[in-house]
């Protein structure tokens, strides 16, 4: 008895050993006229959810892009809205939208991935980045109207 024991405890062991998560290193930077300023960088796994909040420019209402960590890349998984005309304007094709509460909701019919994303930094309003629906970072006053890069690398 003992011996089936500690045999299941070597398979046991041997499985959990080849099933460490795959880990990213996600870096955000923040591109000023002149230099290049690395802000943050968060070691995360595979299956962390990503997202960058800020406010539309027409509708004035907020907008969340949520990106899945997968494969070295950062996958589009979502797009939030705070009202349906902001949704239908940003895309009136057959992607999947649907409410939830008081917001809507894209799910991209063929999701890109990206290694690299860019954004401008808005001016006014808000803007803030997420992973795993903890706020990770939000722009100082300097960093409004800059380029704000992430990157996902092994």
């Amino acid at each position: 008895m003992e011996k089936i024991f500690l045999f299941l405890i070597i398979i046991f062991l041997n499985l959990n050993m080849g099933v460490a998560a795959e880990k990213y290193l996600l870096r955000i930077l923040v591109q000023y006229e002149r230099k290049t300023a690395e802000v943050i960088t968060l070691m995360v796994e595979k299956g962390t959810l990503f997202a960058i909040n800020y406010e539309h420019s027409i509708f004035q209402t907020p907008q969340k892009e949520v990106y899945l960590i997968q494969n070295g890349s950062m996958k589009l998984e979502e797009i939030v809205f705070g009202n349906m005309e902001a949704a239908f304007y940003y895309n009136p094709s057959s992607d999947i939208i649907y409410r939830q509460e008081n917001l809507w909701k894209i799910l991209p019919a063929n999701p890109s991935s990206y290694e690299n994303l860019k954004i401008r930094i808005p001016y006014r309003g808000r803007f803030f980045l997420e992973a795993n629906h903890s706020i990770i970072w939000t722009p100082q006053d300097e960093d409004r109207g800059a380029l704000l890069i992430v990157k996902i690398e092994p």
